[in-house]
């Protein structure tokens, strides 16, 4: 019982590491890109970002770690936003 608070305890700290170190970057790059959908409702984004990150920990957890895969994470994540904004 033991080993599942410690892996829990690891996945929640992933979650919190990756939501921090990511969210912020994303809104500032997504305000500078102009994007106003998701700059407008940024409550609503973060709650949707962090939803869907934590269904995908086990996957992306070197973006709480390495710089160089968060930059990659990000940059990519608002380059598939603005896109898809782009072609409605």
């Amino acid at each position: 019982m033991e080993v599942l608070y410690i892996l829990l305890s690891i996945y929640l700290s992933t979650w919190i590491m990756i939501m921090y170190r990511t969210f912020n970057i994303i809104a500032y790059i997504l305000k500078d890109r102009k994007e106003e959908l998701l700059t407008k409702y940024k409550k609503m984004h973060c709650i949707v970002y962090g939803l869907g990150t934590i269904c995908i920990i086990p996957f992306i957890w070197q973006i709480a770690i390495f710089d160089s895969v968060r930059k990659r994470w990000v940059l990519a994540y608002c380059d598939a936003v603005i896109k898809g904004q782009n072609e409605r």
